[in-house]
């Protein structure tokens, strides 16, 4: 009896024993699968990042500036220019000269179009941004996939130089004047148009490779949210009073002008307060005196006819 009581506990204490196994085999551990997870999230990522970096993208961007301290704000947007191993393409720089009060002013303006380098567009659009020697009016940007363009000119230039090759062949084998002339016409053609591909191909790849930035500077006398002024406060006071004037003066021309305008009317309705007042005001008098007189005729002949009458009788 003994004997199966310790054979029965025996195999009682296996079974738990191989069930607790059997569970810690088959526990999950939510922390190893997120960082799976995670590190799958990141793969995805940084592949989606090596594809984006393999397109073949033109960045452009137009940059506007107002300032009253004209000299600082172009000789800081030297220095940004400089530091991000950028260069001028382009520039203009005009003199306008603006009138206010009893005095004038030259203003300058500056355009610039700055090619810079694919990896420093971001930084030199952020410097733009933040530069406190001008006031930034707009800032835009924009970008242009040409990836497919690029491939095209690739495939095409890689079938005209296998024709190219042909053409070579053919030449060396050619038995005949007229073949070789036709030969060196067509060859001709093929490295002609290989030319213009090549051309094409270069001038993308230089506006992939560096990105173009339009730049405007505008000299002005106030900025356009009136937070700063080259203007003194007698200056402002005088140019407060000219402005009065003028729109005074302003004012009373527009009110000559109206006048003349309105003259045909005026004339036509004077004209026809003449013919109510002289006209027809004396006419309605005229038959409002008739009109009683002939009424007490009528009367009076009436009257007569009957007296008439009855004495017949």
């Amino acid at each position: 009896m003994k004997k199966w009581k310790w054979g029965i506990l025996f195999l009682t204490v296996f079974l738990l024993y191989a069930c607790e196994s059997q569970e810690q085999s088959t526990t999950t551990y939510p922390d190893a699968n997120y960082t799976t997870e995670m590190a799958q999230e990141t793969d995805e990522n940084v592949s989606r990042q090596q594809i984006n970096e393999d397109r073949e993208i033109i960045y452009t961007a137009n940059v506007i500036y107002q300032t009253i301290r004209y000299d600082e704000a172009k000789q800081s947007i030297e220095e940004i220019i400089e530091a991000n191993d950028a260069y001028i393409q382009y520039q203009d720089e005009s003199r306008n000269q603006y009138s206010y009060a009893e005095s004038s002013q030259s203003l300058t303006s500056l355009s610039l179009t700055i090619r810079v380098p694919r990896d420093n567009y971001e930084e030199t659009l952020t410097q733009f941004e933040n530069n406190d020697q001008a006031q930034l009016i707009q800032l835009s940007r924009g970008s242009q996939d040409v990836t497919q363009q690029v491939q095209d000119i690739d495939i095409r230039i890689e079938a005209i130089d296998s024709r190219i090759g042909r053409l070579n062949e053919l030449n060396d084998q050619a038995e005949s004047v007229t073949d070789l002339i036709e030969i060196q016409g067509a060859l001709e053609e093929a490295i002609a148009s290989r030319d213009s591909l090549l051309a094409e191909q270069t001038s993308i790849s230089a506006e992939v490779e560096n990105a173009t930035i339009h730049l405007n500077l505008q000299e002005v006398v106030e900025l356009s949210d009136g937070s700063e002024s080259q203007l003194s406060f007698w200056d402002q006071i005088v140019a407060a009073f000219n402005d009065t004037w003028e729109n005074s003066i302003e004012a009373f021309q527009w009110g000559i002008l109206t006048l003349i305008f309105l003259i045909p009317y005026i004339i036509v309705v004077f004209i026809v307060i003449l013919i109510v007042r002289y006209i027809l005001r004396p006419l309605f008098k005229k038959l409002k005196s008739v009109l009683p007189k002939r009424k007490e005729k009528a009367i009076s002949e009436t009257n007569r006819e009957k007296n008439n009458f009855n004495t017949k009788d």
